[in-house]
């Protein structure tokens, strides 16, 4: 079992690196994130509102990737 992220701006993990894993094993897998913290809900279009998960630091990576 494995619980990667997967969403449209990360995939790699599962259609890559695991992808044989998932045939050749019957590996299972259950994805987290798949809107990426909101990202792709439209949430953010505005900006980033105060208080809301994406202006946490621990976030930034999710910042630079809104940026793009």
């Amino acid at each position: 079992m494995e619980q990667p992220q997967y969403h449209m701006f990360d995939r790699e993990k599962v259609e890559s690196e695991f992808h044989h894993l998932y045939h050749e094993f019957g590996l299972g897998t259950t994805i987290w994130s798949p809107l990426a913290s909101g990202l792709l809900t439209g949430k953010y279009n505005q900006g980033i509102p105060e208080g809301s998960r994406l202006s946490l630091p621990d976030y930034g990576w999710l910042q630079d990737v809104r940026a793009r």
